[in-house]
């Protein structure tokens, strides 16, 4: 059903005219400059909303419970399919937990590449990536993914749930810990220089969630931190085979096969 102009203007009325409303200045300010220029324009508005809606029962949102294979498909003449292993995992606020899922991630990323592209010679750039949720309670996960041909897609996914299983049954190396971590603290030494860093993972929301400044503060020396027991304890908990989704994307023109090959 199509949605209307006025559906749209309902439910921005409200919000547009008395809702919480939160003022972030990043970069080189001149405070003498531009405090007066807020307080002349968002600072002569009507009062507001001092917090956001709770919205509870909408913030619920729960990984997939039927396990094993998924499939979707698209309209494309080009042969290329996606294969991805999703485990889930936990949401942002033990930010602790959340930065060590990311190196894990880049843990896979490094197995993936290694394995699919350099052994299988499948894909140019396999990668993991962790996502912790800052708006659902609990959700969260880590996934593996691989573009792929689509004769190939189901190996390849099979492939990545194999690498989650054997770090998860073996653990990981410190080498692996360490080619992880160097390029992570690189990258953080840019990433805190940057005005985009500083305005959505730290300034956004910060009235509501004031421990992102000491996410800021701490980011580096937890990183720097990190232990192999602790990225094992995680591959451990997060990575169960029996947890995963996969899920395969095909173009339609191999969903005959697929469908088959999902039947025996």
């Amino acid at each position: 059903m199509a949605r209307t102009p006025d559906e749209a203007r309902q439910w921005l009325e409200g919000p547009l005219k008395s809702g919480c409303l939160e003022v972030s200045l990043i970069g080189d300010v001149d405070l003498r400059v531009a405090l007066p220029a807020v307080l002349s324009t968002f600072g002569a508005l009507p009062n507001r909303a001092e917090t956001r809606p709770a919205r509870l029962n909408e913030r619920m949102l729960q990984f997939p419970a039927a396990k094993g294979e998924k499939v979707f498909t698209y309209e494309s003449d080009i042969p290329k399919a996606m294969a991805v292993v999703y485990w889930p995992t936990d949401d942002i606020w033990n930010i602790s937990r959340t930065r060590r899922l990311n190196l894990l991630a880049a843990i896979i990323t490094e197995r993936l590449r290694e394995q699919v592209r350099e052994e299988k010679g499948e894909a140019y750039s396999p990668y993991a990536m962790p996502f912790a949720s800052d708006t659902y309670k609990g959700y969260g996960y880590l996934a593996a993914l691989v573009q792929a041909s689509p004769a190939n897609a189901r190996n390849i996914v099979q492939m990545a749930q194999k690498i989650g299983a054997d770090l998860r049954g073996k653990g990981v190396s410190s080498d692996e810990l360490e080619r992880a971590r160097k390029p992570m603290l690189s990258h953080l030494k840019e990433w805190v220089r940057n005005n985009q860093y500083w305005l959505k993972n730290v300034m956004l929301c910060s009235h509501e969630q004031p421990q992102r400044f000491t996410w800021a503060r701490t980011i580096t020396d937890d990183v720097e931190a990190v232990t192999l027991e602790e990225i094992n304890n995680l591959a451990k908990q997060y990575l169960a085979p029996e947890k995963a989704v996969k899920v395969l994307v095909l173009p339609k023109s191999n969903e005959p096969e697929n469908k088959s090959a999902q039947k025996k």
